[in-house]
């Protein structure tokens, strides 16, 4: 019998030991998890913050999880270590757990902000269940809040915070917010129903100092020398690997970790999955880092199985996201925002009266890259055509019009 170590007890890592179940009841199964308790669903923390979503809802597995499944869960701890010669992984309590099938699904933290004042009271990362409970609990004395990033993070936050009757200030590094999934023509729309929420964007925007008062925030000092007041900050600047105890392990690293399109590592018996690996992007066309929830429960699900004795490829997936503020909604997929030339060519279609806006963008005969605003109902099938990168004999603003359905496109088959 296969003794099965899974380091990471979210997405991947959940999907990967309950795939080893279904196709062994008896197998050894160790989970280790740096967080303690249930699993939860990450992409809800914003908002169980803002209210909208119950804290009870955000678990991801039932009570008694772990036992009904058979798993042994080490809860609270951290791997420091990879021994591939010896064929364990050392925690950071210095406990050596050795494994037959390794499955690497550490996930992500947040890119860290190097600045003065980081560690005044007030100040927090927004990534896990500990994050939001800690910004929630500070609430109570906040009237003035800002959040240092203009990302999907920063804006779910704010948004959440709003909500909580804050008053919000974004610093955004870039011209305009969620410049890595919108273009400039949807990010304004994204823009205005912020501030007409109450919401302060200020772009191009760099944090210079963390100003404190009696040990906690007191305000924000930018670049420029302006100075805004508040009592809580919220960083959301993206997120890395958790990669850091692979040092000197031979594991092959770039961005992320290198996989095989079983989710093999070039170690013996090491897979990985999750935000800690680099799979293909069928948008881009080569591998790249993927921090998505549901790209992250198939990788963990296929490399399961693999690690189990099957032999089943992921065939990689591309860049998706969505927000909701309000009544308004965004969708953005693959290569959204393309540079210039290089191929790309875009169709927009945008009614400013209706708050409608889509395009598609393409780059010879396939459709890589696409942003659609209130009108979303096809945007799934755009989606899907993208990461089947199906060839289109024609690509004209029929994909656009608002009764648009799969069977008005002429595929190449």
């Amino acid at each position: 019998m296969k003794d099965y170590l899974v380091l990471g007890g979210s997405a991947a890592g959940l999907a990967a030991a309950e795939a080893i179940r279904r196709k062994s009841k008896d197998a050894k199964i160790a989970i280790v998890s740096d967080e303690p308790g249930r699993p939860y669903n990450r992409p809800l923390l914003s908002f169980a913050l803002g209210g909208t979503t119950p804290a009870d809802q955000l678990f991801a597995r039932p009570g008694q999880y772990y036992t009904s499944w058979g798993f042994d869960c080490l809860s609270g701890k951290r791997a420091e270590g990879l021994d591939p010669q010896k064929s364990h992984v050392v925690l950071d309590n210095g406990q050596k757990v050795d494994y037959d099938v390794l499955l690497v699904a550490t996930g992500s933290s947040p890119a860290p902000l190097d600045i003065p004042g980081m560690n005044l009271e007030g100040v927090f990362y927004f990534h896990t269940k500990k994050d939001m409970n800690d910004v929630n609990a500070c609430l109570k004395d906040t009237t003035q809040a800002v959040v240092i990033g203009g990302g999907l993070v920063g804006i779910r936050v704010a948004d959440a915070l709003q909500k909580r009757g804050v008053q919000v200030t974004v610093l955004i590094a870039s011209p305009f917010p969620l410049s890595q999934i919108a273009d400039e023509a949807s990010a304004v729309m994204v823009a205005d129903v912020l501030r007409a929420r109450g919401v302060h964007l200020v772009t191009r925007a760099s944090p210079v100092e963390i100003q404190g008062k009696n040990g906690s925030v007191a305000g924000m000092v930018l670049e420029n020398g302006e100075t805004i007041p508040c009592q809580l900050v919220v960083v959301g600047k993206g997120v890395v690997p958790n990669t850091k105890f692979l040092e000197g392990s031979g594991i092959q690293i770039r961005r992320g970790i290198r996989t095989s399109s079983q989710l093999r590592t070039n170690l013996p018996g090491v897979f990985a999955a999750g935000d800690v690996v680099e799979t293909l992007d069928l948008a881009k066309g080569y591998p790249d880092l993927h921090a998505l929830w549901p790209a992250a429960v198939e990788q963990g699900r296929i490399a399961g199985c693999n690690m189990s004795g099957e032999t089943i490829a992921y065939h990689g997936t591309i860049s998706c996201n969505a927000i909701r503020i309000g009544e308004f909604h965004m969708v953005s997929g693959g290569i959204s925002n393309p540079p210039e030339g290089n191929g790309y060519q875009s169709i927009v279609c945008h009614s400013p009266k209706r708050r409608i806006y889509k395009k598609i963008v393409t780059k010879g005969d396939r459709i890589v890259g696409m942003i659609f605003v209130n009108d979303i109902a096809s945007a799934g099938v755009i989606i899907r055509l993208i990461k089947q990168k199906r060839r289109l004999s024609s690509v004209d603003a029929d994909l656009l019009a608002p009764r648009f359905n799969v069977g008005q496109i002429s595929l190449v088959l």
